[in-house]
């Protein structure tokens, strides 16, 4: 008899991943790093617009790769994704009034194909903004967190986007788990 595992076509939110005075630390982290338009090469230039900047590994910021590791491994176990870690830099978003990112996947060409869970933390505080909802295509009901320091983490071939912000600013961290390619 064949059984089925709901889990890859779900996300998952898990609360309280950092708290407030470390949701800070990393803004102030994504701050410090060079900021550049928000570009997505196959989906055209009016596909997203915002804001990014690169967080690589090192010294100041082990912590966070640290703590996202841990989380990964522990959702994981409903995924049974072969993760091997991250392979691209955690990526500081910030999305300010009519900042958007149309339905796309994470999973692509290249090192992009390694792509398996894909992470968004809120770093912002639930009243900082309003619009800018992470949804999902095939989950059209699923809410995703809004609490500060919560994570979201789902597979990177589910179609989402994240919604016009209509007023304040999103600020968010996205990291992608990689692994050997699906079979």
């Amino acid at each position: 008899m064949l059984t089925s595992n709901p889990a890859p076509a779900q996300a998952r939110v898990i609360d309280n991943v950092f708290t407030a005075d470390e949701c800070e630390k990393i803004i102030a982290l994504g701050a410090r790093r060079p900021r550049e338009d928000a570009r997505v090469q196959s989906y055209g230039n009016a596909a997203r617009i915002g804001h990014v900047a690169w967080v690589d590994p090192g010294p100041e910021t082990i912590w966070v790769y640290q703590r996202l590791a841990t989380m990964v491994v522990w959702v994981n176990q409903a995924f049974q994704f072969e993760l091997l870690g991250f392979v691209d830099a955690l990526q500081y978003t910030v999305y300010g009034i009519g900042h958007k990112f149309d339905w796309h996947v994470d999973i692509g060409a290249g090192q992009a194909s390694l792509r398996k869970l894909s992470i968004t933390v809120q770093l912002s505080e639930e009243s900082a903004y309003e619009g800018g909802g992470l949804q999902f295509i095939s989950a059209p009901d699923q809410t995703s967190s809004k609490a500060r320091g919560s994570a979201i983490v789902f597979p990177s071939y589910l179609a989402h986007r994240v919604a016009d912000v209509t007023d304040g600013t999103r600020c968010s961290l996205v990291g992608w788990a990689a692994g050997v390619p699906f079979r």
